[in-house]
């Protein structure tokens, strides 16, 4: 896998503001492009043959033939593309795995491929696309996790024979045939669980990094920092987008840059508030366990209490009884009403100890559960490149 001292990028990865420089139009302009827009989207509902005018000029960056030179390793671990936030209709970010130099992929190459699965993904239904992601994997419990892993490959492939026939289907199927099989690698769409899945990772981590070392980094950063070590770094200096050249893909630039800003205010916003109310739980859990320090406290007081008092019993036994059989059976009276202390004793200390692991998975418990930002990148669709 690779090692951490390849570390994540600095910096927030680039803004899709470029694509929309010279989009700017009249609101007249602007019913009419939707309109525009609104019929594509319709048509993506039906069929999509091969020869479709988008589908085609979105494959353009396929037609590049590999150098000779190209390496046949398998990629030490996988390349994967978040979604600027976890929701559907959301676009992948503008990112280039250095790694995959060797395997005859240029940054200019993933990079157009990048921007235009995500012109062609947003002519289809959004839903759609999460389904080819996904398959029916949603239905299936988190913590079966034999049953995730066993059956990702099937899942995520279930709707094959209906999803192909999408813009965004042919596109996946058109761009693994003429670009990434030739290379020895292979492109699928996951989702999160299925992404945890294909990494061996447990179905119950979150897929985002650790809330408490997330200062400075935006909702994506936060993704890709949970996954370090076990995907390929990414670089986010990379050419400025194409222009698009059609209606659908101004308006649907426009929209991603709309949708990307105010998912990372979504998730700044739900941030500020997971602090203040993890503030409230660290408080309220040092006062448990001051508490709970107190009440152990009394508890090993009693137990030099009943060491003593047993001490003391013995001692009477010792003076009064000097036969041998006599002071035997004394004496096992005396431990055996010491042990039946300590027993209670013990009890009372297991007590404690439950209600207070009780009182802690709760207030943590609710800590995981406003963790709003890490709930939403578990619903999010990744982008992965592996070798075959």
């Amino acid at each position: 896998m690779f090692q951490e001292s390849q570390g994540m990028p600095t910096g927030p990865p680039p803004a899709y503001e470029a694509i929309v420089a010279s989009s700017q139009r009249t609101p007249a302009q602007e019913k009419a492009t939707s309109e525009r827009s609104l019929a594509l989207s319709d048509q993506s509902y039906s069929s999509v043959d091969e020869n479709d005018e988008i589908l085609q000029t979105a494959l353009d960056f396929s037609h590049h033939a590999p150098s000779a030179q190209i390496s046949r390793q398998r990629l030490p671990g996988p390349v994967a593309i978040p979604q600027t936030a976890g929701a559907t209709g959301m676009p992948f970010i503008r990112a280039y795995a250095p790694v995959l130099q060797s395997h005859g992929v240029s940054m200019k190459e993933f990079v157009e491929f990048v921007d235009n699965f995500n012109i062609v993904s947003a002519s289809s239904p959004p839903l759609q696309v999460l389904d080819l992601a996904s398959g029916a994997i949603g239905m299936i419990p988190m913590g079966h996790a034999q049953a995730i892993s066993a059956g990702v490959q099937a899942l995520v492939k279930i709707g094959d024979a209906v999803q192909m026939k999408t813009r965004a289907g042919l596109f996946v199927k058109k761009s693994n045939t003429d670009f990434f099989h030739p290379r020895g690698l292979k492109l699928e769409l996951l989702t999160s669980a299925a992404l945890k899945a294909k990494l061996g990772m447990d179905p119950a981590t979150p897929i985002a990094g650790d809330i408490g070392q997330s200062e400075g980094l935006n909702a994506t950063e936060r993704k890709l920092a949970g996954l370090q070590g076990a995907i390929a770094p990414l670089v986010f200096d990379v050419p400025s987008p194409n222009e698009p050249t059609n209606v659908l893909g101004k308006i649907t630039a426009k929209q991603q840059v709309s949708n990307a800003k105010r998912a990372d205010k979504k998730a700044l916003k739900s941030r500020e508030k997971y602090v203040e109310m993890s503030q409230d739980v660290d408080e309220k859990l040092r006062k448990r366990t001051e508490k709970v320090e107190e009440e152990y406290e009394m508890l090993d007081c009693e137990r030099e209490k009943i060491e003593r008092k047993r001490d003391r019993e013995m001692e009477k036994v010792a003076r009064k009884e000097k036969d041998g059989p006599k002071w035997a059976r004394e004496e096992g009276k005396v431990m055996k009403e010491f042990e039946k202390d300590m027993r209670k004793l013990e009890e009372d200390h297991e007590k404690v100890r439950e209600k207070y692991e009780g009182k802690v998975g709760k207030r943590e418990g609710k800590r995981v559960k406003k963790d709003k930002e890490a709930r939403r990148a578990e619903k999010g669709v990744w982008l992965v490149i592996d070798s075959i």
